[in-house]
């Protein structure tokens, strides 16, 4: 399902406004019991994080992660326990 969201930055006199038709997918591994799954994030450009629990041990990961030009350029995943 693709989410089509309107966003609006007021960064200088011009409204800039952004529309995201797209939903980002990645494949992560788990920092407590390393399994892979696949999350989705939010397309809003800039760093960004979301605590995402592992779908098999139940265990929250912190996912920080930086877009650009609809790319990801650094995603981490840590403890989302601290």
């Amino acid at each position: 399902m693709a989410w089509s969201i309107l966003a609006f930055y007021w960064n200088d006199p011009y409204i800039n406004i952004y529309k995201f038709d797209m939903e980002i997918n990645e494949l992560i591994q788990c920092y407590f019991c390393f399994e892979s799954f696949e999350i989705h994030v939010d397309p809003f450009p800039g760093k960004n994080s979301e605590i995402w629990d592992c779908t098999i041990c139940c265990n929250p990961n912190l996912i920080t992660y930086t877009i650009e030009n609809d790319n990801i350029l650094r995603l981490e995943v840590s403890s989302g326990n601290e």
